[in-house]
């Protein structure tokens, strides 16, 4: 049990992580750029990865 808090703690750490350090950061540098086409694409669909990825996150803690 102490385990799975532990876990949770770090979890949550790092999504406020995400969200307060990393996803404006990365949405300034690909604004900042100058990119047309699929790299823009691909730019604007970076932020929502890192979103996806820490929902996958979230739920990996639910399936163990």
């Amino acid at each position: 049990m102490a385990s799975m808090v532990s876990y949770l703690v770090g979890v949550m750490v790092a999504i406020i992580v995400l969200v307060a350090v990393v996803l404006p950061t990365v949405k300034t540098v690909v604004s900042d750029q100058s990119l047309t086409g699929a790299a823009k694409t691909i730019g604007d669909l970076f932020p929502l990865l890192l979103i996806v990825g820490a929902l996958l996150l979230v739920v990996s803690i639910y399936r163990s």
